[in-house]
């Protein structure tokens, strides 16, 4: 995977030009419209409306960020985002997504290893996309780290393994 970074303004950023997003949700409307939200940006979307789907979307591509929903017909984000780390070590980073506001439901998302929250109501375009680029910056700094520390103690991988 290669990144830009363009440190000119002071921070660091990404192009989100052909970057990929999984958007997992229940309601096909909404899968739609964020859909044509990120297209504005050049994003290419992948869909899901459940976990079945979401297992073979990740089976044949994984995308540079997830989008999941808080809560999907049968299923809940947080235990099947538990269930996406065990099954998929390479994880992208997953956002969630709710249409609950709360600070409580926002507080356990950061607990459980999201690496950001996002209110579904009001969402804009310039929003949505500073927390993908945020969080693909994040993914890969830590990647990079874990991998030089990898490269410098071997026997780290055997304990992460």
């Amino acid at each position: 995977m290669n990144v830009t970074y363009d440190k000119s303004a002071g921070n660091s950023e990404i192009t989100l030009n052909g970057r990929s997003v999984c958007i997992v949700d229940d309601d096909s409307l909404y899968r739609g419209y964020l859909s044509a939200l990120l297209g504005q940006a050049h994003i290419r979307t992948l869909e899901a409306s459940d976990s079945f789907t979401l297992v073979k979307v990740l089976e044949k591509e994984m995308p540079d960020c997830i989008l999941l929903d808080y809560n999907l017909d049968a299923e809940n984000g947080f235990r099947l985002h538990e269930q996406l780390k065990l099954r998929f070590p390479h994880l992208a980073p997953v956002v969630m997504l709710s249409a609950d506001e709360s600070q409580r439901t926002a507080i356990k998302a950061f607990r459980m290893g999201f690496y950001d929250f996002l209110p579904k109501r009001n969402l804009r375009l310039e929003e949505i996309t500073a927390i993908i680029q945020k969080t693909i910056i994040r993914h890969d700094s830590e990647t990079a780290r874990h991998d030089e520390v990898v490269d410098f103690h071997p026997e780290v991988t055997r304990v992460a393994a």
